[in-house]
Formats: C-alpha cells, sequence, structure tokens
C-alpha cells in the first residue's frame, strides 16, 4: 500500500529510509500510519 498510496520508488535510498521507518513503526513501535488519502474499498 505504502508504494501505491505514496508513489514510493524503492530503487531511490530517501524512498528506502521512509519505507524503513514505516516497516519500523508497524512492527516495534505503535503501528503504521495509512496515508492520508487512504480510502478504503466498499465492503
Amino acid at each position: 500500500m505504502l508504494l501505491n498510496e505514496y508513489r514510493l520508488q524503492p530503487w531511490k535510498k530517501e524512498h528506502q529510509e521512509f519505507i524503513v521507518q514505516q516497516m519500523e513503526a508497524y512492527f516495534f513501535g505503535d503501528g503504521g500510519g495509512k496515508p492520508k488519502e487512504y480510502v478504503p474499498p466498499p465492503q
């Protein structure tokens, strides 16, 4: 979801750092945050 919503390019160093921050927050912190533009699909 992060790659798509933020249009990240994993081969760029600054994008890799952002992904690592989000993974650390998700696995070891309070949880990762969803992008503010995210709209969940209808159920």
